[in-house]
């Protein structure tokens, strides 16, 4: 799997008051064949993340045809799980419902955060979106008691199947006290109800690593495959990861089958992760963020199998 850097696509301007800085986890929906909309998160003067978009040209992603000009969800009521904040991440269509999945940000007095997974719903194309309730769908439980995020969504023989990044311990990374997050896999009939406690663990660190995220799966040549984004500890950054399954529970880690290029320019030097994939008009197109998880913004690559 060779992936090719091509260019950033976007990153705020700070003209908008809920969109000062980043554009972090490019979140793709396909609207046609013409128009591909990418959610991400921006941040506002006090640093609260909202969701907003871009559409971009199907056929050259790198022209952009509309920048949203208000999130599509405000922060939640105070004390709930996203009233500081919330960051897309997958989004699925069904029977012309839209689920988008997000986690919000609570900040909390122990440790530095807690996030966990919510629903935003369509039933309009994706014009409007409605919180799904003011509570999480993906919450804590014994094993993971701090962090259920990152959600990536596929639906599939009537299942909504879901890999998550899982939080049940914090480290020391450089000074920083951080979340040690692993890749688990849980399931549902309706992707709004789960049990709590019916999840796989997929992935765990290693040794020179401290968490990995963002999880992305897909199918190809009747394999489940996925790019994820590891935590360095030497640096606190991300590099990519790769493992295959035959039946997305029980993973097998190669990141030698994948070959990244050399960054596209100053905005990636340091870093790439937090990646979605989609094919499109006969072209494979990666999103992704760059240097500072998403404050330089986001860009795509071309990957070839």
């Amino acid at each position: 799997m060779i992936i090719t850097r091509k260019k950033l696509i976007y990153c705020p301007d700070g003209s908008l008051p809920w969109a000062k800085t980043h554009a972090m986890n490019p979140t793709i929906d396909v609207l046609n064949k013409d128009v591909i909309r990418v959610y991400f998160a921006s941040l506002d003067e006090n640093k609260t993340g909202r969701i907003g978009y871009v559409d971009l040209n199907a056929n050259n992603p790198e022209e952009i045809l509309e920048v949203s000009k208000l999130p599509i969800l405000e922060t939640g009521i105070k004390g709930t799980f996203d009233d500081n904040g919330m960051i897309p991440s997958s989004i699925v269509t069904v029977n012309g419902v839209k689920y988008l999945y997000y986690f919000g940000f609570q900040l909390v007095k122990q440790v530095r955060f807690m996030m966990f997974t919510g629903v935003a719903i369509s039933t309009d194309g994706g014009k409007s979106f409605k919180r799904h309730a003011n509570v999480p769908v993906l919450d804590r439980n014994n094993t993971d008691m701090y962090i259920r995020s990152l959600p990536h969504v596929m639906h599939e023989n009537d299942t909504y199947k879901v890999w998550y990044s899982g939080v049940n311990e914090w480290t020391d990374v450089l000074g920083k006290e951080l979340p040690v997050g692993n890749i688990r896999y849980t399931e549902s009939s309706d992707g709004l109800n789960f049990n709590r406690d019916n999840f796989t663990t997929c992935l765990e660190p290693r040794p020179e690593e401290f968490s990995l995220s963002r999880a992305f799966v897909f199918k190809h040549e009747s394999l489940y495959k996925m790019l994820f984004s590891c935590r360095l500890r030497s640096n606190d950054m991300y590099q990519l990861g790769y493992a295959e399954s035959p039946d997305g529970k029980k993973w097998h880690r190669n990141d030698s089958k994948i070959q990244v290029s050399t960054p596209s320019g100053e905005w990636d030097k340091d870093m790439i992760c937090y990646t979605s994939l989609i094919p499109i008009n006969g072209k494979n197109y990666l999103f992704y963020n760059g240097n500072g998880f998403g404050t330089s913004g986001f860009g795509y690559a071309e990957v070839n199998f």
